[in-house]
């Protein structure tokens, strides 16, 4: 089997790490993998991992400035599967797919709850995405959350209810060494959280105002974040309005290989995404930040959910203050802390990228092979819009 991936750029982010990892396990597995990377926005690390499995093509003429590439190489004669990972990728994968010019079966993977619902991304490549999405049906489509999915479900008409869900796929770690377990009533419950600083991911604007409530129930509490992107400010802002600056740390960027000594002295974890799996299979619990988020709330620990859920609610719509559980977790016994680890350990093990092979072999089975049409864009008010926008970021 031969598959193609599409992503809008190759930074330390979730999606771009989850195309890393998914092309090594079906290398190893015997397959041929190809990468188009439409950004010129490269992760050193994860461009040097790729280039060791797969053959990576870098659109290089695509700047935050420009719109559109007027010619995106065809795709190959050998590939069986197209694999684009969100709205942007998904738009110069179909581009590709229309100058090929015989039946391909382009799938679209959806990582955002938000990735093509109205006035929460660029309308531009949003509503050319979508048409062609309504075509090619939900065959064709690939969430990776249940919550996603519904989210989608309910902007068309229930249309999208019956598409697939295919978990984020981890390299499990190996269970961390357990030393805060050892620690005395003195020291701070420690929580950490890796990802992007983007407002989308909530807990990076609430949690400095958490820790703030937390202090005053007298927890002893500290946050470490790690991460780089636009809200870092903001971020800082809050940090000081709430008064936390002794208990909370905003840092850069971390490698994943550093990952798992982050995870050994973090006695809980709040996040999304892969990052929030990772951390459960080391054994860290792990509470769901929601994205987009208006409150301070979760649906809970990860190893509580049973259905595919790392960013979204459950379907039993429970949610909690995430102080008031921070809190509880605080006053369990060292007895309870080790059983949590063990729970959140076993919850991890169905996202485990052994199982690449099988579904990637499914989601090819269920994909409806067709003619791909060139994408039409409405070139108006929309695409003036865009332009500044990215102007405005190029400055």
């Amino acid at each position: 089997m031969h598959v193609h991936f599409y992503v809008a750029q190759l930074t330390l982010g979730g999606i771009e790490t989850y195309v890393t990892r998914v092309s090594e396990a079906l290398h190893k597995a015997g397959h041929r993998i190809s990468v188009t990377v439409v950004k010129d926005e490269l992760d050193n690390g994860l461009l040097a991992r790729l280039q060791a499995v797969a053959e990576v093509n870098v659109l290089e003429k695509f700047s935050r400035v420009s719109l559109i590439i007027l010619s995106p190489p065809p795709i190959a004669p050998t590939v069986d599967l197209v694999f684009a990972t969100g709205r942007t990728s998904f738009f110069f994968a179909s581009q590709a797919a229309s100058r090929t010019l015989r039946p391909l079966r382009l799938v679209c993977g959806v990582f955002w709850q938000n990735e093509f619902l109205p006035n929460n991304a660029s309308e531009l490549f949003r509503r050319s995405s979508m048409a062609l999405l309504r075509q090619l049906g939900p065959n064709n489509i690939v969430f990776c959350t249940e919550g996603c999915r519904d989210q989608h479900a309910a902007a068309t008409e229930n249309s999208w209810g019956h598409a697939k869900v295919s978990p984020l796929l981890v390299n499990l770690p190996p269970a961390a060494k357990g030393a805060r377990l050892r620690r005395t009533p003195a020291d701070r419950l420690r929580i950490i959280s890796v990802g992007r600083y983007v407002r989308f991911k909530s807990y990076n604007l609430y949690m400095p105002g958490v820790v703030r409530e937390l202090l005053d129930r007298g927890v002893a509490v500290e946050w470490a974040v790690f991460g780089a992107g636009a809200a870092q400010d903001e971020m800082r802002k809050r940090v000081i309005e709430s008064a936390v600056q002794d208990a909370v740390t905003i840092n850069g960027s971390v490698t994943y290989a550093n990952y798992p000594e982050l995870l050994a002295q973090a006695d809980l974890y709040i996040g999304a995404g892969t990052t929030l799996i990772e951390a459960s299979a080391a054994g860290i619990p792990a509470i769901i930040a929601l994205d987009d988020s208006t409150a301070p709330e979760t649906p809970g620990f990860f190893f509580e959910n049973k259905g595919y859920y790392t960013s979204d609610a459950s379907d039993s719509g429970r949610l909690v203050a995430v102080a008031d559980l921070i809190e509880n977790f605080s006053r369990l016994a060292l007895d309870e802390r080790t059983r949590l680890r063990s729970l959140s350990r076993a919850a991890s093990e169905r996202y485990s990228i052994a199982n690449a092979e099988q579904e990637f072999q499914r989601i090819r089975q269920d994909a409806r092979e067709a003619v791909i049409p060139y994408p039409q864009i409405n070139w108006g008010n929309e695409g003036i819009r865009e332009i500044l926008k990215r102007l405005r970021a190029a400055q």
